[in-house]
This record gives C-alpha cells, sequence and structure tokens, in this order.
C-alpha cells in the first residue's frame, strides 16, 4: 500500500550554547489512519534504511509521533519521501493524511525505538 499525504508544515529551531550549534532532534507527526496499521514499524525500517535511530509512539489523540535523532533536511526530507511514497513496499494498513515537522526539546522517548 501506498502511504499518502497532503499537507506538511515545517518548523526549523537551532539552539547555540557557548558557540556551539547543538543537534537537536527532529520530531515529526503524522495524521490519517496511522495506528493500529503497522505505522511504528513502517516509520522505524525507513529510519533504518537511513541510518537513523530514534523512537515512535502512538499518542493519545490518535496520531503517531516520530522523534529522529538528526536535524539534517536531507535526511528529513528523504524520510518524509519515503514515508509517503513507500518506495521498498512495505507492510503499511494505513495512511498518512498529513505531516507536521519540527524541532523537538528533550530527550527521544517513546513506546518502540529502532
Amino acid at each position: 500500500m501506498f502511504a499518502h499525504c497532503t499537507h506538511i508544515t515545517y518548523i526549523n529551531i537551532h539552539i547555540i550554547q557557548d558557540n556551539e550549534v547543538i543537534v537537536m532532534p527532529s520530531r515529526i507527526i503524522l495524521y490519517g489512519k496511522v495506528q493500529g496499521v503497522f505505522c511504528r514499524g513502517y516509520c522505524s525500517k525507513y529510519a533504518k534504511l537511513l541510518g537513523v535511530s530514534g523512537a515512535v509512539s502512538n499518542l493519545p489523540n490518535g496520531t503517531v509521533e516520530v522523534l529522529l535523532n538528526t536535524e539534517d533536511n536531507i535526511i528529513l526530507e528523504n524520510y518524509i519521501t519515503m514515508l509517503q511514497a513507500n518506495p521498498r513496499k512495505i507492510t503499511f494498513y494505513g495512511r498518512i493524511d498529513s505531516i507536521i515537522k519540527e524541532k523537538y526539546h528533550g530527550n527521544i522517548t517513546g513506546d518502540y525505538f529502532f
């Protein structure tokens, strides 16, 4: 099945401490039919293909949160493109209607680590 996305919002935040840029994990929220459809496994497999670690969680409002240990925009764009197009035909029985991408302040936590 192909995941489909109709809306993406981008928010970029960088923190400078002691003249060094601190890498902030990226947070992606997936909207659509994303719970109970193998979405967390689907997200983790594409992250692993890109060499990115992180975590995926089902949220109480029916969305899925992906925390990726990168702020590299090229990796993030490739990741989102993979989630949308499913070029490797990874099992996913749902659909992604929209994605919000933002920087994340905090530790990577979740219920499905990769």
